[in-house]
């Protein structure tokens, strides 16, 4: 939590609401600053929330399993897809990717967390890698390739 207390800490959308987040009008409020709880705190705390909307629900997501061979289609012809709209999304791709992406690694990224940087997801994907396939001739390679590939990623920023 950055060495913060409790007393200090600060709600990233009420410090973003008010002249200088009770701060320093020159520093600005951001994720790194909040003390978020971790991924299976977050399920478990949902999961205990009341379902509203259960029905709209239940056929969006229909809806959206009929679409899963049109995005496979469109993501082995090296396109991308796009979800948007509002709540999370997070559970359908997970579906999804448990489905149709057999083939290969899947890396999962939580952008929220604060511990997520550049450097953290190229080195998720060559773990990834280096256990999917046997025809690497060696992880090193690729660790140092993906080193440089996110020093020179941070020297550009």
């Amino acid at each position: 939590n950055g060495g913060m207390t409790s007393s200090a800490r600060v709600g990233y959308v009420s410090a973003k609401g008010r002249k200088g987040g009770g701060r320093n009008v020159n520093q600005t409020a951001n994720l790194a600053d909040l003390d978020l709880a971790d991924e299976e705190t977050v399920r478990q705390l949902l999961s205990s929330l009341p379902v509203s909307h259960y029905e709209e629900r239940k056929k969006k997501t229909e809806d959206l399993i009929l679409r899963y061979p049109e995005w496979f289609r469109y993501l082995t012809h090296d396109f991308s897809v796009l979800l948007y709209g509002f709540g999370s999304k997070k559970q359908v791709l997970e579906h999804f990717a448990s489905n149709y992406l057999l083939d290969g690694a899947v890396v999962v990224v939580n952008g929220y967390q604060q511990r997520v940087s550049a450097l953290s997801i190229l080195n998720q994907c060559v773990f990834a890698l280096s256990d999917e396939s046997e025809n690497l001739n060696s992880s090193s390679t690729i660790a140092s390739t993906a080193a440089a590939a996110a020093n020179n990623n941070n020297n550009n920023n």
